[in-house]
C-alpha cells in the first residue's frame, strides 16, 4: 500500500498536514483481496499504540496529577478549593470545599484561573520531573494577576518547593521580593530581602 510511515519525509511534527500524520501513525499496512467477492478490496493499517498509550497513560496519571495539584490548589487558595479536575486536554475544573460541582475555569475569576493553572504545571513538575533529579523551574511573571493574597500564598508554596527544586522567580514587579523578604523574616531567616 501506499500509506506507511516511510513515506512521511518531514522530521518536524508540529509541522505535519494531515497526510504526513496518517503515515506517520502507521506501522503496518496490509491488503486483503477477498477471493470470493472480486470487488472489494479491504485495506488495513496497524495504527501505531500512541493512542492506546495516551489513553493509559491518562488513566494511569490523571487521578495522580487531580490529586497533586489539587493539594497545591488548596495551598494557593488558602483552602478554598479543595480539588481540581482535568480533562484529556488538561482544561480543568476546581471545586470548592464541601461543594459537589466544580467550577469551570470561564467561571472562575482570573486570579484564580491562574492558581489553578500554576497548580497544575507545579503539580506536573513533581510527576514528570521528581526529586532527587528534579531539574529547575521557571516562572515568569507567574503572579501578575494574584493580589497580595493570593501572592503570599504562592510564595510559601513556591519557598516550600525551593526546598527541593531550583525555582527561578523571574517578575517586572517588586512586590515578590519585598514579600519573600517578610516571608523569609517571618519565618526566622535573617538574610531576607529588603
Amino acid at each position: 500500500t501506499d500509506v506507511r510511515r516511510s513515506r512521511v519525509r518531514n522530521q518536524d511534527f508540529a509541522t505535519f498536514d494531515i497526510h504526513d500524520r496518517v503515515n506517520y501513525a502507521v506501522t503496518r499496512s496490509e491488503v486483503l483481496i477477498d477471493s470470493e467477492v472480486a470487488d472489494t478490496i479491504t485495506l488495513s493499517l496497524a495504527i501505531d499504540t500512541l493512542r492506546e498509550a495516551n489513553a493509559e497513560l491518562q488513566q494511569r496519571c490523571s487521578p495522580m496529577l487531580g490529586r497533586r495539584a489539587g493539594e497545591i490548589m488548596s495551598r494557593l487558595t488558602g483552602g478554598k478549593y479543595s480539588s481540581l479536575s482535568f480533562d484529556r486536554s488538561l482544561d480543568a475544573a476546581a471545586k470548592r470545599e464541601g461543594e459537589t460541582i466544580a467550577h469551570e475555569k470561564s467561571f472562575l475569576s482570573e486570579g484564580t484561573a491562574d492558581q489553578l493553572y500554576l497548580s497544575l504545571r507545579l503539580a506536573l513538575a513533581d510527576l514528570l520531573l521528581p526529586r532527587p533529579d528534579a531539574c529547575p523551574l521557571i516562572l515568569d511573571d507567574a503572579f501578575l494577576t494574584f493580589d497580595d493574597g493570593r501572592l503570599a500564598l504562592a510564595l510559601g508554596v513556591i519557598q516550600e518547593l525551593a526546598q527541593s527544586r531550583q525555582i527561578l522567580l523571574f517578575t517586572c514587579q517588586s512586590r515578590e521580593g519585598r514579600m519573600l523578604g517578610y516571608v523569609m523574616v517571618a519565618k526566622g531567616e535573617k538574610d531576607g530581602y529588603n
